[in-house]
């Protein structure tokens, strides 16, 4: 199964994918990094569409939001939103970002909320945003550092399996890493912003983090893993992370970065 089937049928699976954390996070960036009145938009990875309907709020009746995404399921909750409210300009429909092709210099923004570490030619998917953007127009994006989501514990349960399992924001997982990635690209740095929105998560919810079979990561995803394999890499997880709790709770890191980037030049 290709990497992409993956991450589709994952994302297809999360009916239940809006909360007030999802939400919240779609929605900051693009308070962070507003389009204009009149704008034309993008989401790309779009999910139930919180980004894009934000960003209709702001482009309003004479701007246009096109939202993107692979996850026929969650396509059709943004769809339901749309019908429930007066959304005119915002449009969704099926497609594999990772494949799309868009028009030169058409794309005033572009979005892109917690998806970009899921696209696996991302030089090639950032060099087609570059040449789409029109003059001024940016993209924006979110990744987060390569240890949150208790990434690091997941690594060591592997590697005392012999499995490699890097973290899922290995690409982007600091400004650093970012800000290569676009240079390479053709693109760079405009704004970024660091929030810090960890908290602290009783063990029983930590161990529940990772049930030691699945990883979406474009070169790791444990598929056909034997699941001796898999029950012993969960139970040394559950070990691990038992030995960070203090008083019954687990510091449960997520670190994000809102990136808000520019043709190079």
């Amino acid at each position: 199964m290709s990497f992409q089937s993956i991450v589709r049928d994952f994302y297809n699976s999360r009916l239940n994918y809006d909360n007030v954390a999802t939400i919240s996070r779609a929605t900051t960036l693009v308070n962070f990094f507003p389009p204009k009145s009149g704008d034309s938009v993008l989401d790309l990875a779009t999910g139930t569409g919180n980004v894009a309907f934000r960003a209709g709020e702001i482009v309003g009746p004479t701007g246009k939001v096109i939202g993107l995404d692979i996850a026929e399921e969650l396509l059709r909750i943004a769809q339901a939103k749309k019908a429930a409210g007066i959304w005119n300009n915002v449009d969704f429909r099926v497609s594999d970002v990772c494949q799309e092709v868009f028009s030169l210099g058409s794309i005033d923004a572009a979005y892109c909320s917690f998806a970009i570490m899921l696209i696996d030619d991302i030089d090639g998917f950032l060099t087609r945003i570059s040449a789409g953007l029109s003059e001024g127009g940016f993209f924006a994006f979110t990744s987060a550092s390569t240890s949150s989501y208790l990434n690091n514990e997941i690594a060591q349960a592997g590697a005392l399996s012999g499995v490699t399992i890097p973290p899922v924001n290995e690409r982007f997982g600091d400004p650093e890493r970012i800000a290569q990635r676009l240079r390479e690209s053709g693109m760079d740095v405009e704004e970024i912003h660091e929030l810090q929105l960890g908290r602290f998560i009783e063990l029983e919810d930590a161990k529940a983090k990772w049930d030691g079979k699945f990883w979406i990561h474009t070169e790791q995803t444990l598929e056909g893993l034997p699941e001796s394999i898999a029950r012993t890499m969960k139970i040394d997880f559950d070990k691990i992370v038992a030995a960070k709790a203090r008083d019954g709770f687990v510091w449960f890191e997520e670190k994000v970065y809102f990136v808000k980037s520019v043709k190079a030049g």
